[in-house]
C-alpha cells in the first residue's frame, strides 16, 4: 500500500467512524511481515501531517503479548465462526458480502454490554453503538409483503429474490451469533 492509498483508506475509515485517537495494531504475521512497509507509510511526511492534525496516535501492542488484543481477537473469531457456519457453501457476490458484513457489524455493535437500570423493561441495554452513535442502530428488516422500488433493468422478482436471500443469510447469521456468543456469556 502506498502512502497515498493509506491516506485514502484512513479518510474512508474516519468518514464512516470518525477519526480515532489511538490505532492499536497487534503483532500478527501480516503486520510483522509488513512492518517495514507500515513504518515507511507511517513515517511519510503526508501521513504524519494528516495523523498529527487529527491528533491520532498509532501503536503496536507489545511483542509476544497476544492477550493485550484479546478483547477484539475473540470478537473477530466469533463473528468469523458464525459467518462460516452461516454461509458454509453458499455463494454470494461481492456486493452481497459487503451488505452482509455491514449488517453483521451493526448487530455486533448493538450487542448488550450492561443494563443501566434494574428495571429491564424500562430501558434498552447499553451497547457499543450507544457509545459511538448515541443509540442503537436499526438495520433494515427482512422483506415480507412490501416490495422495494426497482430499477427498470432489473425485474421485480429478481430484486425481491435477491433481497430475501440476503435477508435469510443475515437472519441465519443472527441465529448462530445468538447461540454461539450472546447466550454463551
Amino acid at each position: 500500500m502506498s502512502a497515498e492509498a493509506f491516506i485514502q483508506a484512513f479518510r474512508r475509515f474516519a468518514a464512516r467512524r470518525s477519526c480515532p485517537k489511538v490505532m492499536i495494531f497487534d503483532n500478527g504475521s501480516n503486520f510483522v511481515a509488513g512492518e517495514a512497509c507500515l513504518r515507511e507509510i507511517w513515517n511519510h511526511p503526508e501521513v504524519q501531517s494528516v495523523l498529527h492534525r487529527r491528533q491520532c496516535h498509532w501503536k503496536f501492542i507489545a511483542p509476544r503479548a497476544p492477550w493485550q488484543g484479546g478483547f477484539y481477537e475473540r470478537m473477530i473469531g466469533t463473528v468469523k465462526k458464525c459467518l462460516r457456519k452461516t454461509l458454509h457453501r453458499h455463494k454470494i457476490n461481492y456486493s452481497e458480502l459487503q451488505t452482509l458484513v455491514m449488517e453483521i457489524e451493526a448487530r455486533v455493535n448493538n450487542r448488550p454490554l450492561t443494563y443501566l437500570s434494574d428495571d429491564f423493561s424500562q430501558r434498552e441495554p447499553l451497547s457499543p453503538t450507544h457509545l459511538v452513535h448515541g443509540g442503537m442502530l436499526s438495520p433494515l428488516i427482512p422483506l415480507a409483503e412490501e416490495y422495494p422500488v426497482y430499477p427498470s433493468h432489473v425485474t421485480r422478482s429478481d430484486l425481491v429474490e435477491s433481497y430475501q436471500h440476503l435477508s435469510r443469510v443475515i437472519e441465519r447469521w443472527n441465529e448462530v451469533w445468538t447461540r454461539e456468543f450472546l447466550t454463551a456469556l
